[in-house]
């Protein structure tokens, strides 16, 4: 990983991480972020990033289970993330950040019925999702600070276009301290 300062208000972060697992192989994972510093209390960054999650050893060597069997040939799950964040304070007591986003999995690991039989796990799914997540704090008095969070998430299932389950569309949190 590395940082270069582009102009006196622009940098720009860049990396690359591998990984070998000795059972399914290696995978190569760049990340990227791009900050720009607008004015003397506004901040806007554009990132990117991949990831993987390997398949666990329950995905890829149970056996003997009536429900469901693992499968030796799996690839790691990737994900795709592409973030646009801003963080602003209006004043010294004042600080808001928004992020924005998107994703994209491919080869989720899903155990899917073949036949007859316990489901195999194969990496049959893939998601697609995009979001945004705002942030209030405020120092209101000596020893008085309030916080609220809002996350709005909405994922989706890219081969049946459904809403993937489990997972929270709206989310308000509010706390004083």
């Amino acid at each position: 990983q590395d940082e270069w300062k582009l102009a006196n208000d622009w940098e720009l972060t860049a990396g690359v991480r591998y990984d070998d697992y000795s059972d399914f192989g290696g995978t190569v994972n760049p990340r990227a972020a791009l900050v720009w510093a607008a004015g003397y209390n506004l901040t806007a960054k554009f990132l990117y990033g991949q990831a993987f999650r390997p398949p666990s050893a329950q995905e890829l060597f149970i056996k003997n289970n009536p429900v469901i069997s693992g499968n030796k040939l799996l690839d790691q799950e990737e994900i795709d993330t592409y973030e646009l964040a801003f963080d602003y304070s209006p004043s010294l007591d004042v600080n808001t950040r928004l992020n924005i986003y998107y994703y994209n999995i491919d080869d989720l690991i899903e155990f899917t019925a073949t036949g007859p039989g316990p489901a195999v796990a194969m990496n049959a799914g893939e998601q697609r999702g995009k979001g945004l997540e705002l942030e209030v704090e405020w120092d209101i008095a000596n020893n008085v600070d309030l916080y609220v969070n809002f996350a709005h998430q909405d994922s989706v299932n890219k081969k049946t276009d459904t809403d993937v389950a489990n997972t929270a569309g709206d989310q308000l949190y509010m706390r004083l301290d």
